[in-house]
């Protein structure tokens, strides 16, 4: 991606002839890329390489974010690992020899030092000022962002463009707000040339567009410049996959985000990927989205009350003797429509964190999946720690995505709806409902063993259908906790059965405390 300043100043992204797809722009829905040309199923539609990258723990590293043989860097403080750390502190010394202090930056031997080559000297300088504290690792990313302001110009303006969120917050989340409006405070008093406001819209575009996972001991953050463009969908025509990408030794590693396509593409369809849970129900899926990126889903799954005929969100009807099930009533489309193509694809919706990345990081359970963590409460100062959105990228509302701002100015309660009686129900009653079951579910049973397990299963299988996601939610969960020993039990005879019960026994001890502690 090439990036262009018209006359006007304006700012424009080329991407090359052979890239699928094209970034497209309308008022209130923002970017997204949108599909140029057919694409087959299992295609490499983008590999994109993070522009900014940050420690998602004050426990890695700041510079590469791993996790091994940190120690703190005698100047700032702050963790590095043996690779990262200049070679003049690691051996003891207490001064930098590239530090500003020194001078001597403009030494051909110091910029070729593994000291200048590792470590931002401006940064460690800033860090410096800053004093640390374990949770402070939350600042490195808006400065990092901050110091692409005369590194990369047009990088860091292309970056401004990003969503915010902030008035969003401001009004859903003012507590949260606060941390943001805390953090920028932070970061505005050691940039001095960049306002508060400034800083403000780049924390939250931090907090809404950045990717967060943990991969082969790295814990990181990271912001792409063009993945951040991917709308969301509950069945994205896309999956992402973390990367990190061998650079050689001098020059170490860097995080890559790939996206390949899960079935084919037509013309002039908006690219998406899923920022929530696949196996979240409707109500789980809502709820996540409008709090971590502000918006409502209109996506053909979330437009479907039976989600293509799986009634996966679907609680019994609580009528005597009626045998119906509880379904969203259709969502009202509140938002604008967008002409791309008659494909039903082009219903998915977007998000608005030019993230998510989340991510992050399944919920990100999988390499497939973006990591997840997610914006939780921020922190202040040098007290509690700001967390960056770990889903994904959600920018502004798509096509069929209604503003969460949008749905308070109606008062009435969403409803359910039974499919055999009509009775209706307050999505609230619902929701409780729905809870009421979960929390049954995830309570761990006692001994936590085989038999447990599938009388557990049978208890809450009276209360819900077949399809219904919190069933299959424990059946996964019981599988995986189990198919290791159904393997070993089915090649044993009788007797080996019974010698090795007490190990069984022990291990399913073991699997409890790993899980549930």
């Amino acid at each position: 991606m090439e990036l262009h300043r018209l006359e006007s100043g304006e700012l424009r992204a080329s991407l090359p002839a052979n890239f699928s797809f094209k970034i497209t722009s309308s008022p209130g829905e923002g970017r997204a890329l949108v599909s140029t040309r057919e694409i087959k199923h299992n295609q490499t539609v983008l590999t994109d390489s993070a522009i900014l990258l940050g420690p998602a723990s004050g426990n890695v590293c700041i510079n590469c974010c791993r996790q091994q043989e940190t120690s703190h860097c005698q100047r700032c403080h702050f963790l590095l690992c043996s690779t990262c750390l200049p070679d003049a502190v690691a051996a003891g010394n207490q001064d930098d020899p590239c530090s500003k202090d020194a001078g001597n930056q403009d030494d051909p031997s110091c910029q070729e030092s593994s000291s200048c080559h590792s470590r931002n000297v401006e940064e460690c300088d800033l860090l410096v000022a800053l004093g640390y504290t374990q949770d402070m690792y939350n600042v490195i990313l808006p400065l990092r962002f901050g110091l692409l302001r005369h590194k990369d110009p047009d990088m860091y303006d292309w970056l401004l463009q990003y969503m915010d969120h902030n008035h969003q917050r401001q009004l859903l989340n003012p507590r949260f707000q606060t941390s943001v409006d805390r953090l920028a405070v932070i970061v505005t008093t050691l940039l001095e040339d960049i306002s508060l406001d400034t800083a403000k819209r780049m924390v939250g575009i931090l907090f809404t567009n950045c990717f967060q996972f943990s991969a082969r001991g790295i814990e990181a953050r990271a912001l792409y410049p063009l993945v951040s463009l991917v709308n969301h969908s509950c069945i994205p025509n896309l999956r992402h996959t973390n990367l990190i990408q061998e650079l050689g030794e001098t020059d170490g590693e860097i995080l890559v985000m790939q996206l390949e396509t899960q079935r084919t593409v037509k013309p002039g369809t908006q690219l998406t990927i899923r920022y929530s849970d696949y196996t979240q129900g409707h109500l789980q899926r809502q709820k996540f989205l409008r709090e971590q990126w502000y918006f409502w889903c209109h996506c053909p799954r979330c437009s479907d009350p039976t989600e293509f005929g799986t009634r996966t969100s679907g609680l019994p009807c609580t009528k005597q003797d009626c045998a119906g099930l509880f379904l969203p009533k259709e969502l009202p489309v509140k938002s604008f429509q967008l002409s791309l193509t008659s494909s039903q694809e082009s219903l998915d919706s977007s998000k608005d964190p030019a993230t998510s990345s989340n991510e992050s990081m399944s919920p990100v359970s999988s390499s497939n999946e973006r990591v997840t963590s997610s914006c939780e409460q921020a922190t202040s100062s040098k007290e509690s720690s700001v967390e960056v959105s770990s889903r994904a990228i959600v920018r502004s509302p798509s096509k069929t995505v209604a503003s969460p701002e949008e749905s308070m100015a109606s008062s009435e309660e969403p409803v359910w709806v039974c499919t055999s009686c009509g009775r209706t129900e307050a999505e609230s009653l619902v929701e409780k409902r729905e809870l009421e079951i979960l929390q049954m579910a995830r309570t761990v049973p006692r001994p936590y063993n085989i038999t447990s397990c599938l009388q557990q299963l049978h208890t809450i299988s009276k209360l819900l259908h077949t399809n219904h996601f919190i069933l299959m939610e424990l059946k996964q969960k019981f599988l995986f906790s189990f198919s290791m020993n159904l393997k070993k039990v089915r090649d044993l005879s009788v007797d080996q059965k019974i010698k090795l019960q007490p190990l069984w026994n022990a291990q399913e001890n073991d699997l409890y405390f790993y899980q549930y502690k």
